[in-house]
């Protein structure tokens, strides 16, 4: 029973334990990642931490090896991101070793052995991986357990068996549990984690699928906004998960009408019997129906998201030119040319709008003249009139991140415009 010391003592470590991590929890959205100032974020965050916080209070002085700590590291890890995982591992470490009797020897096996955990969870996105970090995890801390109390007593006379086997089953069903309960944390916050991303960044996803036999050009055009968006991400480093399959999907709404959009036309153009305001409309109509096809699939909100803010409240540029040199001295209303906006309210949001705008344009350069000087060039432009445009403005993208962006995209095409070797025709007929 807790006396009334020891109650004002557990009030005043929990509150301490609020404090200190609201204090990273904000600085880590505010410098590294904006989207992590949603409530959700923080809900999430402090649930994590009461989960592993609050039993351990009690376990500390029964059996420190039965700690449930390395789950809230875990879970912070896996859902949100692992340099948050390792801030609050140690914090709430410390704070535990102030607020009770944890031996110095417990205090480092579970500083070591949860940086270890935030280190290897992130690779567990698929049943193999998760066997694999499962039992590494389960090596690792036995052999931790064992070194440390040869560092610290010297022998093992004062250790038990069942305490090792107690520490090697705490590194293996951490990772269970935690991998295995992120559908549920999914479902509770709207928030997606990085192994549901690689699931629907797999060719065999539903929605994919129907784009990749309606609508092929935009798949492929997709496919390489994808790799453009993917190593733009890396190099800002942001959520290059999110980026990628972002991009994936950010035109699935062409499914609709795919012949309306050049890369799936073949000879004939559509829009050549149509007015520029209705051309306008079905081309702008693609963001709509790609946002109500994601509802439909049960796609993440950040997807949707991504989806809606790809295009910002940029206009239709070359039906708006269109209409002006067709007016006949009648006005022509801009809004009827305007996409709905709203603008990239994230960074991943804003590298798909990029790589986008960036794929549209290199493609429309005749094959003959694309080579790694004119792509230079366009990426350069590209990128400077959609910062001009003022499509930028929302998100948190900083100004010095863009010349990283504009690197990470010539080196994508520098893959695939590089000068190859010219093989003798006469030793390939033979």
């Amino acid at each position: 029973m807790v006396n009334g010391l020891g109650l004002i003592k557990l009030v005043a470590s929990i509150a301490m334990l609020l404090i200190t991590t609201g204090v990273f929890a904000f600085y880590f959205a505010r410098y590294y990642n904006k989207e992590l100032e949603k409530r959700r974020y923080h809900l999430m965050y402090w649930l994590f931490i009461m989960i592993g916080y609050l039993p351990s209070l009690a376990l500390v002085d029964t059996n420190p090896y039965l700690l449930p700590l390395l789950l809230t590291s875990a879970l912070i890890t896996s859902m949100i991101h692992v340099r948050l995982g390792f801030m609050t591992n140690f914090v709430m470490l410390t704070l535990l070793l102030i607020s009770s009797s944890m031996d110095i020897d417990i205090y480092l096996l579970y500083v070591i052995g949860g940086s270890f955990l935030c280190l290897t969870i992130s690779y567990a996105k698929n049943r193999r991986q998760v066997l694999y970090v499962a039992l590494s995890n389960t090596l690792f801390f036995t052999l931790l357990s064992v070194m440390l109390s040869l560092m610290f007593k010297g022998n093992f006379n004062e250790f038990s068996l069942m305490n090792l086997m107690f520490a090697a089953m705490n590194g293996a069903l951490v990772v269970v549990v935690a991998v295995g309960s992120e559908p549920v944390w999914e479902a509770m916050f709207k928030i997606t984690s990085d192994a549901r991303l690689v699931e629907l960044s797999g060719a065999n996803e539903p929605l994919l699928k129907r784009l990749i036999m309606e609508a092929p050009g935009t798949y492929h055009h997709s496919l390489i906004v994808a790799n453009l968006a993917e190593k733009a991400a890396i190099d800002i480093q942001c959520n290059y998960h999110l980026s990628r399959v972002g991009a994936l999907y950010h035109d699935i709404g062409k499914i609709q009408r795919p012949n309306y959009f050049t890369e799936n036309q073949s000879g004939t153009n559509v829009h050549d019997k149509l007015s520029p305001d209705a051309s306008a409309k079905y081309i702008i109509d693609h963001v709509v129906y790609g946002v109500e096809l994601a509802k439909e699939y049960g796609l993440p909100t950040d997807i949707q998201e991504i989806i809606v803010q790809h295009q910002g409240d940029s206009v239709v540029s070359c039906f708006y030119n269109k209409a002006l040199q067709h007016s006949d001295g009648f006005e022509i209303d801009m809004k009827d040319y305007t996409y709905n906006g709203p603008k990239p309210q994230t960074k991943e949001a804003a590298i798909v709008m990029l790589a986008d705008c960036v794929e549209a344009a290199i493609k429309a350069v005749d094959e003959d003249e694309r080579n790694l000087d004119s792509i230079s060039v366009i990426i350069k432009d590209v990128i400077n009139t959609i910062f001009k445009n003022k499509q930028l403005d929302d998100c948190p993208l900083a100004f010095n991140e863009l010349p990283l962006i504009e690197k990470a995209f010539l080196t994508v095409y520098n893959g695939m415009y590089h000068e190859r070797v010219k093989y003798d025709r006469e030793f390939i007929e033979e």
